[in-house]
């Protein structure tokens, strides 16, 4: 990189004729500036030396004009900037131009040359803006802080420089105003510099630097100026010329330097130091007109300026209100106008530091509505944004003023408790107010809710330990259906394992790693065992044998449950075959997802399975749930009159905790109604539990329906359901799930037994 471009580093970047042209020019301009100052400092600017010194002129604005202009015409985001600034210049020389040729017109104190020496000072305030729009983005009130330093700095100027030059000297009035815009106009694009400076933390770079040292190079020439003219000492083609051109020759430098970084972060206090400063300046003035006499055009200018500050206070309150406004929107949810997750993160940091340093506890609690997909699908998103409005209300209702809520999103909300020990009653209140039941479009929705709850200093110390420790203990009440539970340290290793196992269960599909377990069913009039139901189990060569509930809500998220559903009934099919050829006759039920209910071709597949297994279909069972008959009824009943057309068996399993309807049975070929554990496991002891049991079978029976009751854990539960009439019973008292070869043992082992 030569010297020239180390100078000018936006010159890298130009073509090779344009380095070349400005680097003529850049070697040409301190040259020509040196015999300026050469000829003007030894009295020869003028006489048999005239000539040189007109060369030297030249030499001098070409080169200027040169580098300016091939700045300009470069394609960038702040070209606009170096046209106003070579507009500027190039008036200021065409003035000079004027004035050393033609001069002023007899008698006349001002000429064309003014207006021209004039006009550089709104094309130079014009640049200065432009320049900082690229950076800044609080141009209406820079636009405005501008006025304010131009006006405030003529003020002060008129007042201690201007009128006492006036005072003393024998200029005209036209005069006077002329040479005093000159001064104003140089002293206001400072003050806007000076403005642009604290903008940018006082680190704009060097072309900043060079832009506003050049600039009061220039203001310093014209405050001579007028000071050397109001005394009548001021001779054309002396020293005090040399500081026009240095100046001039600084801001075509400042021109090829890269353009300043854009600011990081909010503006610091020192924005406020310029507009603050400018505007103390020109109160200052005002006060001292009412003590003292003072010209009347630095008291309107004055006057101005306070008036332009208060606009800019009026806009920096208006800015301060859309400001907020947007920070309301950002910390609020849309739908619910509850506080959103990013507004609990800043709350709850900010009261966890509280809590620790009064030694306090807290409680957070993660509330995830349960089915609340299966109702949005059934009835609409405009009907699950419905609920979700009245679910704020709903647990506010059942919170102290000091509790936080806020919806974390989706069906997602959490709660924040002054008191760690109301945890467990809070947990219970949003349960009731939830079981409550929800009015949607004149339907009443009943929503359910798994709830974890962390506490602190208990279960963690910081924000983000809290929320995934809440997170874990919620998936533990979900999959416990117990409503709400409390993070337990001995599982939490096993929900981050539940995590990792995302990136290896589609690799585990498909191999042995994924085996089935088989569970087996008794009829309760006969004692014989005909049935079982297929549960997978997951093999891991690292973390050993895993229930399904640690992966399959997994498969659920990752888009494999197809593939997983498929691997099960392969793996069922192949087993029947195998008992088919030993003599064993048993029944398989396979559980099935509500994805595969919406496949209209899986009967088809599956029907297809049974003739590749050589597997009649009476010996596969297909159990689905209640609300995986929700998302599309009339395509989830097609694909069981399918599989009912096949000879396939159809269990509704879970049933009564789900959102069926009578009426949707009614219409379900099914042949067997299973009973939900959470009914049968407190029958004897809750007389509702025992009720609902006995409706069911009362209701199967009617319907032609076999029932089967699940979770039966003792001899007594098994008496009881005998005596309601349950036709077959299934849990942990007649067996557990085991795998194929133990359920051999087992049935022969029963079979000599009996």
């Amino acid at each position: 990189m030569s010297t020239v471009e180390r100078l000018m580093p936006e010159l890298a970047g130009a073509g090779p004729r344009t380095r070349a042209a400005v680097t003529v020019a850049v070697v040409a301009m301190p040259a020509a500036l040196a015999g300026e100052v050469a000829l003007t400092a030894s009295g020869r600017a003028a006489g048999s030396s005239a000539l040189a010194y007109a060369v030297v002129m030249t030499v001098g604005f070409i080169s200027m004009m040169t580098v300016l202009a091939l700045r300009a015409a470069m394609p960038s985001s702040d070209r606009r900037v170096w046209i106003a600034l070579t507009a500027a210049v190039g008036m200021w020389m065409a003035g000079t131009v004027w004035e050393s040729t033609i001069g002023h017109a007899d008698g006349a104190a001002i000429g064309p040359a003014d207006a021209l020496w004039l006009s550089f000072y709104p094309l130079a305030y014009l640049a200065v803006v432009l320049r900082g729009r690229n950076t800044m983005r609080l141009a209406r009130i820079l636009r405005v802080d501008g006025l304010v330093s131009v006006l405030s700095v003529g003020a002060v100027a008129w007042l201690l420089v201007v009128d006492p030059i006036i005072a003393s000297a024998r200029l005209t009035h036209a005069e006077t105003a002329v040479n005093t815009a000159y001064v104003t106009g140089d002293l206001g694009v400072m003050g806007l510099v000076v403005g642009m400076l604290a903008l940018h933390g006082w680190s704009a770079g060097r072309g900043w630097g060079l832009l506003a040292t050049g600039l009061a190079v220039f203001a310093a020439g014209d405050s001579i100026y007028l000071a050397q003219l109001a005394k009548g000492t001021y001779v054309e083609g002396s020293p005090l010329d040399g500081l026009w051109a240095a100046g001039l020759v600084l801001m075509a430098l400042a021109a090829w330097q890269p353009a300043p970084v854009a600011r990081k972060g909010p503006p610091t206090v020192a924005v406020l130091a310029p507009p603050f400063g400018f505007a103390l300046a020109a109160l200052s003035v005002l006060v001292y007109a009412g003590v003292q006499r003072a010209p009347a055009v630095s008291v309107m200018l004055a006057a101005g300026a306070v008036l332009a500050s208060m606009a800019r206070t009026a806009l920096t309150f208006s800015d301060i209100r859309r400001l907020a406004e947007v920070r309301r929107q950002a910390t609020t949810d849309d739908l619910t106008g509850l506080p959103n997750r990013r507004h609990l993160d800043r709350s709850l940091g900010a009261r966890l530091d509280a809590a620790g340093v009064q030694g306090t506890s807290l409680a957070l609690l993660l509330i995830d509505l349960d089915r609340f997909k299966e109702l949005n699908d059934t009835l609409g998103h405009r009907a699950g944004d419905l609920v979700l409005e009245q679910i704020g209300p709903r647990l506010r209702a059942v919170l102290c003023s000091t509790d936080e809520l806020a919806r974390l999103g989706g069906d997602e909300f959490a709660v924040v408790l002054s008191d760690a020990d109301d945890a467990e009653a809070v947990g219970r209140r949003i349960h009731q107010a939830l079981e409550a039941g929800l009015t949607v479009d004149g339907i009443d929705v009943r929503i359910g809710a798994s709830i974890g709850i962390a506490l602190f200093p208990e279960h963690g110390d910081d924000a983000e330990t809290l929320l995934q420790r809440a997170d874990v203990a919620m998936y533990q009440a979900k999959a416990a259906r117990s409503g709400h539970a409390f993070y337990e340290r001995d599982r939490d290793s096993h929900s981050r394992e539940r995590l990792a196992l995302i990136g290896e269960l589609r690799d585990a599909i498909g191999t042995d790693q994924l085996v089935l377990h088989y569970q087996p069913k008794l009829a309760v009039e006969t004692g014989a065992v005909r049935d079982v139901e297929a549960l997978i189990r997951w093999n891991h060569p690292q973390r050993g044998l895993l229930p399904p509930a640690a992966f399959v809500p997994l498969a659920e998220q990752t888009g494999v449950m197809g593939e997983l559903t498929w691997h099960v009934v392969d793996a069922a099919l192949h087993q029947i075959a195998q008992w088919y050829e030993q003599g064993i006759d048993l029944s398989v039920a396979v559980n099935v997802s509500a994805a595969t209910l919406l496949d209209e071709g899986w009967a088809a597949d599956l029907s297809s399975a049974l003739v590749r297994h050589g597997v009649p279909a009476s010996r596969l069972r297909i159990e689905i749930t209640e609300d995986a008959l929700m998302g599309d009824a009339e395509r989830a009943l097609r694909v069981v009159e399918s599989l009912v057309a096949t000879g396939i068996g159809v269990s509704v399993d879970d049933f009564g905790t789900g959102y069926s309807s009578l009426g949707l049975l009614k219409h379900l070929p099914v042949d067997e109604l299973k009973i939900d554990r959470t009914f049968v496991r407190d029958l004897l002891t809750d007389p509702a539990d025992a009720a609902i049991v006995q409706s069911v079978v009362d209701l199967g029976g009617r319907l032609g329906l076999r029932t089967v009751a699940e979770g039966v854990e003792d001899a007594r539960t098994l008496d009881r359901i005998a005596e309601y009439g349950v036709t077959v019973a299934q849990g942990y008292h007649i067996a557990r799930p085991i795998p194929a070869d133990e359920l051999e043992r087992w049935v022969t082992a029963r079979a000599v037994a009996a």
